[in-house]
Order: C-alpha cells, then sequence, then structure tokens
C-alpha cells in the first residue's frame, strides 16, 4: 500500500506544480497585454487570460487539498493497520475533487448558477459531516461510509456532465473520468489508489501537453503585438516627418496607405473615405496599381492602361453596403479575400487572369463610428493575406482614424475666410486631446485645471491606466504659445501614451519619450514634462520631473517643494537625458495633497508686470491645507484671479491637484 499511496501523492504532487506553472503561464498574458497592446480590458485575449488565471489557481487549490488527504493516508500505515481509513481524509478527498471537478469545467459552465450551486452544497456537506466528525456526533464508522457514498457521488455527477459537454470542450477524454468512478466504488484499497493515480496521471500529461501549446500561443502573441507596437510606432514616425504637413487631408492619406501597403506586403493600396453628406464612398487616395472594382474596362481606354485605371478608380463611389467596400464601411468588420477576381470584385479587363489577387479591407473607425476604409491587394510574397496581415492593417486603421478626423477639420477649417473661427474650431479639437474629466480613485480625488493663453496652447495633462491599480499622471509645458505649440503638445500625448501605456518605469517612459523627440523637435523648441505613476492600493507616486516646475506637497498645513534632477525634452541627447533625470517616490497620508503646475501660474502678472511668484503660490495652498483637492484649486484660482485683475493672460495656466 506504501508505493501506492507515495505514487498517488507525487502524480498528485505533479498536477499541483504543472497548475501553478499554467497559472503562470496565464499570468504572463496578462502582463504582455499591459504592456504591448492598447486594447481595452475587454478584449478576448485578456479575458482569456484572466479565466485560465482563476481556473488553475481553482484548480492547484484543489490539488493541494488533495495533495493533503494523499499525505495523510501515506502516513497512517505507520501507525494504523493497512485496510484502516480516516473518514477526515475521506470528507478532505470530497472537498478537494469537487473543486477539481470545478476548476476542469470550461468557463462557460464554470459560471452558471447550477454549476456554483453544485459546489456550493459539496462545500457545505463536507464541512457539516466533519463538524459532525469532530464533535462526536457521528462515529467514524457510520461518517467513513457517508463519505464513500459522497465520493460515489460525485464521481457519477461528475462523469455525467462531462457526457454531455460537446466533444470540443471535454478537459479530458470520458474514458479517463471512468478512473476517478472506479476510486470510490470499488472496495479494494489497491485499485483505488491505483485509479487515481493513473487519473492523476493522465491529467498531469494533459495539462503538459497543454502548457506546451499556451506557450507557444505567448509567443505567437508576443511576436503580433510587437509587430502592432512597431506598425504605431513606424507611423507615427512618417506623421512626424512629414511635420505640417501631415495637417494637409491628403498627405495624411497617402502616408497612411503607404503604411498599410508596406505593413503587409501588398502590391497595392486604396483609401476610401465616407462622405458625411452623400453617405457615399470614394477612393481618395491610392499606393500601386490600385484598379477599378466591379468596373469592365475596354480596351481602347487602355493605351496608359495603370494611369486611366487610376483615373476610373477614383471616380467611382459606392453605397454603403454595396459591394465590399460599402460591407466593410457598414458592418465594421475587417474582410479577406483569398481571390478578389474569383468573388467578381476585380474583372478580367483590369487585372492578370491567370494569377489570384487576394484582397483584405479593414474599416476606419472613429469613435465606433465608420468614416472609410482602407483596402490592400496583392500578397507579394504569399497566396493571401494572413490573420496576423489583418490584425496590423486594422492597428494602423485604429490610428490613422484619429488624424484623419484631425485632417479633415482642419481642412473644412482652411475652407472658411475667418482665421478666429479657424482656431476656435482648432482649440476644441486640442480640449478632446485632454481628460473631459479625472478618473474617480477610492480615497483620492483629483483635480485639473487648463487655460490656454491663447485660443490654442502648448500646455498639457492627461491621465491614462498604465497597469492594473497603476495611473499615469502626465502635466507638461511647451515651450512657446499658439499653433505650433499646440501641434507639438499633440505629438508630445501621442508619444507619451504609445510609450508609457504598459510601462511600469517612469525613467524608461521619459527617456523614450525624449528619444523619440529629440530629433524631431526644432532646435528652439523644448518640452518641459512632470510624470508620475500613481499606485492607488499602496497611496505611491512614483515621479520624475524633466525640466518641469517643482511638484509641491502639502501636509499638515505646510508645502513642501520637492525638485529631483532632470532635464526637459529636446534639450539633451538620449543618453546625458537618462543619466540626469532623478526619480523619487512619494507615500501620501491621509490628508496629504500633491500639486504639479505649469509656470503660467507663478509667471501671471498684474498691470504692473509684478509676477504672482512661488512664494504667493505657496502661501495660498498653506491656507488650504485640509480642503478638497476642487476646493483647492478653486481657491487657488481666485487668488490668482484677483493679483491679476484685468491685465491679460500671459502664458498658459495649467494645474493638477491630487488629494488623500
Amino acid at each position: 500500500m506504501i508505493p501506492l499511496s507515495l505514487a498517488l501523492l507525487l502524480t498528485s504532487a505533479l498536477v499541483t506544480a504543472l497548475a501553478l506553472v499554467q497559472w503562470g503561464v496565464a499570468q504572463r498574458r496578462e502582463r504582455l497585454y499591459f504592456y504591448l497592446t492598447l486594447e481595452r480590458p475587454g478584449s478576448g485575449y485578456f479575458r482569456d487570460a484572466r479565466d485560465r488565471r482563476e481556473q488553475f489557481s481553482r484548480m492547484a487549490a484543489a490539488m493541494a487539498l488533495l495533495m493533503l488527504a494523499n499525505l495523510g493516508t501515506l502516513a497512517r500505515p505507520w501507525s494504523a493497520p493497512a485496510t484502516a481509513e480516516s473518514a477526515t481524509l475521506l470528507w478532505l478527498q470530497v472537498l478537494g475533487l469537487a473543486l477539481l471537478a470545478h476548476a476542469l469545467l470550461p468557463g462557460d459552465y464554470r459560471r452558471r448558477a447550477a454549476t456554483a450551486g453544485a459546489l456550493s452544497v459539496a462545500v457545505l456537506v463536507t464541512a457539516g459531516a466533519m463538524l459532525a466528525l469532530l464533535a462526536g456526533w457521528q462515529s467514524e464508522a457510520s461518517s467513513l461510509i457517508w463519505a464513500r457514498r459522497a465520493q460515489i457521488l460525485l464521481a457519477v455527477g461528475v462523469f455525467v456532465v462531462v457526457r454531455r459537454l460537446p466533444a470540443k470542450q471535454y478537459p479530458l477524454p470520458p474514458a479517463a473520468f471512468l478512473l476517478w468512478l472506479v476510486g470510490p466504488v470499488t472496495v479494494i484499497p489497491a485499485l483505488r489508489l491505483t485509479a487515481m493515480a493513473a487519473f492523476y496521471a493522465l491529467l498531469g500529461a494533459r495539462l503538459f501537453l497543454a502548457m506546451l501549446d499556451r506557450y507557444e500561443q505567448l509567443e505567437t502573441s508576443h511576436h503580433r503585438m510587437q509587430r502592432q507596437r512597431e506598425v504605431i510606432v513606424g507611423f507615427l514616425e512618417r506623421v512626424g516627418g512629414a511635420h505640417g504637413s501631415a495637417l494637409d487631408l491628403e498627405q495624411v492619406l497617402r502616408i497612411i496607405v503607404a503604411a498599410g501597403v508596406e505593413t503587409t506586403g501588398a502590391g497595392a493600396g486604396a483609401i476610401y473615405l465616407l462622405d458625411p453628406r452623400t453617405r457615399t464612398l470614394q477612393m481618395r487616395a491610392a499606393e500601386g496599381p490600385f484598379p477599378p472594382l466591379y468596373r469592365d474596362v475596354p480596351g481602347a481606354n487602355l493605351m496608359r492602361r495603370w494611369e486611366e485605371l487610376t483615373k476610373i478608380a477614383h471616380r467611382q463611389r459606392f453605397d454603403l453596403e454595396e459591394g465590399v467596400v460599402g460591407q466593410v464601411a457598414a458592418s465594421g468588420q475587417a474582410l479577406r479575400l483569398a481571390d478578389a477576381q474569383g468573388a467578381g470584385v476585380l474583372v478580367n479587363s483590369v487585372c492578370d487572369p491567370v494569377r489570384r489577387h487576394p484582397m483584405l479591407l479593414v474599416p476606419l473607425l472613429l469613435r465606433e463610428q465608420s468614416i472609410g476604409v482602407m483596402a490592400v491587394l496583392n500578397k507579394r510574397n504569399a497566396d493571401e493575406f494572413s490573420v496576423e496581415d489583418q490584425l496590423l492593417l486594422g492597428t494602423l486603421a485604429e490610428q490613422a482614424g484619429f488624424y484623419i478626423d484631425n485632417a479633415r477639420m482642419v481642412a473644412s477649417l482652411a475652407a472658411q475666410e475667418r482665421v478666429q473661427r479657424e482656431l476656435q474650431i482648432a482649440r476644441d479639437i486640442q480640449r478632446l486631446l485632454l481628460p473631459a474629466q479625472p478618473p474617480a480613485l477610492p480615497g483620492l480625488e483629483l483635480g485639473a485645471i487648463n487655460h490656454p493663453a491663447l485660443e490654442m496652447g502648448g500646455d498639457y495633462y492627461d491621465f491614462f491606466w498604465v497597469g492594473e491599480g497603476l495611473l499615469g499622471i502626465v502635466v507638461a509645458d511647451v515651450s512657446g504659445k499658439g499653433v505650433p505649440a499646440a501641434l507639438t503638445m499633440a505629438m508630445l500625448r501621442t508619444v507619451m501614451r504609445s510609450h508609457a501605456i504598459g510601462n511600469r518605469c517612469v525613467r524608461a517612459t521619459l527617456t523614450l519619450a525624449n528619444r523619440s523627440l529629440y530629433e524631431d523637435l526644432r532646435r528652439d523648441t523644448f518640452i518641459t514634462v512632470c510624470y508620475g505613476i500613481l499606485d492607488v492600493s499602496r497611496r505611491t507616486l512614483t515621479w520624475a520631473r524633466a525640466g518641469h516646475e517643482p511638484i509641491l506637497l502639502v501636509r499638515g498645513g505646510q508645502v513642501e517643494a520637492h525638485a529631483p534632477a532632470g532635464a526637459a525634452i529636446g534639450v539633451l541627447p538620449p543618453a546625458d537625458f537618462d543619466r540626469d533625470l532623478e526619480v523619487e517616490e512619494l507615500s501620501l497620508q491621509p490628508g496629504d495633497a500633491v500639486v504639479i503646475y505649469t509656470d503660467g501660474i507663478t509667471e501671471a502678472m498684474n498691470s504692473t508686470n509684478e509676477e504672482f511668484g512661488q512664494e504667493r503660490l505657496l502661501q495660498v495652498l498653506g491656507g488650504h491645507g485640509h480642503a478638497s483637492s476642487s476646493d483647492r484649486i478653486e481657491g487657488l484660482q481666485r487668488a490668482i484671479n484677483a493679483f491679476v485683475g484685468d491685465a491679460p493672460q500671459q502664458d498658459d495656466i495649467t494645474l493638477v491637484g491630487l488629494t488623500a
């Protein structure tokens, strides 16, 4: 009996170890999501990773109980007859097997009310039986009989449930659960131990194979997300390289379609934009020989074949749901065609009839509304576009929608004669880049203000989730004012979000931002940045200042200025910037407040050209030592307005307040 008990203990320990490894794989998938993707936590990838982590945590807990029971079984022969059994250990096995059965079921079955109810009944029955045994209300022999019956009932129930699952959702082959059924049914201890050890061995083998498969999927996901980030960064570099002309719609469209062709390895590409007035789609940009769709072109018109085909394609219009372009725009779903000619999208007169013409179309969405379609044609090094091509082109399309919308708005402004109206709408565009309102945090209060000196400003603040429970806070000030500063601010926002989301290191984020912007900024332009990561649960703020104003800590009516070293972005090359940057951590106690501001507050001047100054700022904040963030900000605004009076605002004013 000892060898069999030892084998049972070892197999259960193996399953426990594999369950913990699988839990670690699922946790790595979650972290990979935070580091390399810009999707929301509701994405299928994230939900799957979290569901599997919860599943394997339950499985590990169940196997820990079973290991404890098996360890007790192994220890009993030293102090009791080999045939003796412990009712306590059997009830412990009942509880462990119930938890294991619940963990083995697919996610949608685990979440059903009937499944949760059955597990609750098993837990209550086990707890009641063990309490009755320990209190002496039931004899050892009687409790042993009922424990064996509970095991049989549980085994039969699990076998029946598994048999009703779809074949592709079997956690193990149904024959394996026969071994589980043999365990409690048989009265021969050796056979019982052998059956359960064999079941654990089969479960361990399945977990091992699944672990190998999950690792392969993990590496595939890592490669895909890394490529997505490369596509986004490459696109941002193209837009940044175009500089001021990137606001021109035609230029933006050419950049986008060229990036789409390069990303997917296509031979040609085109962008169809939706006209909001006529609700029709028309080609606005093309890269390579992209022919008209569904159009038969007589050979007499093809002396200059591709030039003529391109002109015809640009004149085509599609209604929503008309053709593949209209279908993709109306549904908002991507479409892959193995052969556009075979599907009737291309006719023989505009393509090579002896080769396949794969095609991929993705929607251009802005705030979940379709604004157009991007299509690529003729994969150069493969017979058709892959799922990865679709994901990468979709990632590019997500970023492109924002730039197309901005370019469209600027183009509509350029058509108007009044410059003031142009700047007012541009200011509205810029306001969209700032948070509508601070996020709600348990036990913490955030507040913020932003007042540009002109129609558009170069000050910027932002809140975004870096990871679970970690909130990124940015306050920045671009040198200069007006439209040039506003454009630089928009570039900074994109770069900061691209590098900060999923990156828990303040130093690395600021260093990467400086690396991305150092070459693109004009030599007379720089950006001061204060960036911190707030751990909501620990109430700690890890932060650094890249040439920015000091951060102010209000504690007990006293105001402390914290100013670790750091140069502004765009001033020093990457290596020197990283060397000079210092990172500091603040622990917030109840009643503490943190204030981050731009120099527009301290440099606010009255009619006699006297500045508000940091001393007045500290006095005002000290006088509101125990106020909320909103009250403190309102008090500071009143003080500044009273000091400045009727004098015009000289610089952008931005402030973010955080109160514990």
